[in-house]
C-alpha cells in the first residue's frame, strides 16, 4: 500500500499534536470493525472445497443502524454458506455489482434448490451521499425497488466508480442505496491474506447464467465448473459449482486510539512515527488511524480533534479470535450437510 505524505508537513503536525497531548485524553469514539470474508468454491483439480479471503471495514459511525443489522446477521451464523448471486454488469461488459446475503442452497428431493435466508427484519435507510457514495469498493445494502426503508439481509459490493447513479442525487423523490463499509485492499491485519478487491474482480470475471427459474434473483448468477454448452443442454447448477461466503467479524478498530487502552495518548501516535520516518515498511492499520487504507497526514486528525472533544467515555477495544480456512471449510461441508 503506497503512502502520500509530505515529511515537512507531517512533521509539523506531528510537533503540535507531541506538545497538546501531555495528558491522555479519554476516548469518546467508535470503533469500525473489519470482517474477514471468505469466498469458498470446489476445485475440481484438487478435490476438495478451497476459500480465498477479502476483508472489509464496517463504518459504525457513520451507519451505525446497518452495520448493526449487517452484524447481527453474522453473529447469528446467517451468512455461513449463502451463495453470491449475482454478478451484474454495465452494457458495455464493465462490472457492475457482485451481490449476496440473499440464499442459501438446500437440497430438496436430491435437487439443489435455492432457499432465502431468513430475514431478521427491514432496517431503515441510513443514505447519506455526502459523507459516502456507492463508488469501486464500497459495500452498501440491496433493497426492495424504491423502497429505501426495505433492506435486510442482501449485500451488494460496487465494482464501478460509475456507480454513483444509485446515490439517485438527482432525484429527490428517490433515496439512494445506503452504503455501510468498503473493501481493503492492504493487509491490515498483518496475516497476508486479504485479496481486497482482486478477489471480487476475479468473480465479476466468471461468466453468469440466467436460472431465473431457479430463483427470480438469479439471472445474473455467477458459477464456477459449469459451461455454456451444459447450460444449453438443460443442466441446473450443483453445489460444487456455486460460490460461498462466510463472515467472521475481526477485531475493533478505535479511531485514534490505535493502543486499545480507551484513551488518547502520545503513546497511540507511535505507529504514525515509525511510518513516517520508514517509508518502505509495510502497511501497518496503526499508523493508519483514520482507517481509510492511506497512512497519510489526515491521520493526524483523531488527534487533533480530540484535544477539542468534550469529556469523554472510556472504551476498549475487542479483538475476537478469527476463524481459520479449515473451520470455514469444516462449517460449509456441516452446512451443506445439515440443509436437506
Amino acid at each position: 500500500m503506497s503512502r502520500s505524505f509530505s515529511r515537512g508537513l507531517n512533521l509539523n503536525l506531528l510537533a503540535v499534536v507531541m506538545f497538546c497531548l501531555t495528558t491522555p485524553i479519554a476516548l469518546a469514539g467508535v470503533g469500525r470493525e473489519i470482517v474477514h470474508i471468505d469466498l469458498v468454491w470446489w476445485s475440481p483439480s484438487q478435490g476438495k472445497y478451497v476459500s480465498a479471503r477479502s476483508d472489509l471495514l464496517l463504518l459504525n459511525d457513520l451507519a451505525p443502524n446497518t452495520v448493526a443489522n449487517f452484524k447481527a446477521y453474522i453473529a447469528a451464523g446467517l451468512y455461513d454458506a449463502t451463495v453470491i448471486h449475482r454478478s451484474a454488469h454495465f452494457t458495455d461488459g464493465a462490472p457492475f455489482v457482485v451481490q449476496g446475503g440473499g440464499f442459501y442452497i438446500d437440497e430438496v428431493g436430491g435437487i439443489p434448490t435455492p432457499t432465502e435466508v431468513p430475514s431478521l427484519g427491514a432496517i431503515p435507510s441510513e443514505w447519506n451521499p455526502d459523507v459516502m457514495s456507492n463508488t469501486r469498493g464500497m459495500v452498501s445494502m440491496a433493497r426492495a425497488g424504491t423502497n429505501a426503508n426495505s433492506a435486510d439481509s442482501q449485500w451488494f459490493i460496487n465494482m464501478s466508480s460509475a456507480n454513483t447513479f444509485l446515490d439517485y442525487r438527482d432525484n429527490p423523490n428517490v433515496l439512494g442505496f445506503t452504503t455501510f463499509a468498503r473493501i481493503i485492499d492492504a493487509d491490515t491485519t498483518g496475516q497476508g491474506i486479504n485479496n481486497g478487491m482482486s478477489l471480487w474482480d476475479s468473480v465479476a470475471a466468471l461468466p453468469t447464467y440466467d436460472f431465473w427459474w431457479l430463483e427470480s434473483a438469479f439471472q445474473d448468477l455467477p458459477l464456477v465448473n459449469f459451461s455454456a454448452a451444459e447450460y444449453n443442454a438443460g443442466y441446473d447448477p450443483h453445489f460444487g459449482n456455486y460460490l460461498y461466503t462466510f463472515m467472521t467479524l475481526n477485531q475493533t478498530v478505535l479511531i485514534g486510539d490505535v493502543s486499545g487502552d480507551g484513551l488518547v495518548s502520545t503513546e497511540d501516535i507511535n505507529p504514525f512515527i515509525a511510518a513516517l520516518t520508514n517509508p518502505d515498511a509495510p502497511y501497518n492499520i496503526n499508523a493508519d488511524m483514520n482507517q481509510d487504507g492511506l497512512i497519510n497526514t489526515e491521520d493526524i486528525n483523531p488527534f487533533i480533534s480530540m484535544l477539542t472533544t468534550s469529556p469523554p467515555t472510556i472504551v476498549s477495544s475487542i479483538v475476537p479470535e478469527p476463524v481459520t480456512a479449515g473451520l470455514l471449510l469444516a462449517g460449509l461441508v456441516g452446512v451443506l450437510g445439515r440443509r436437506r
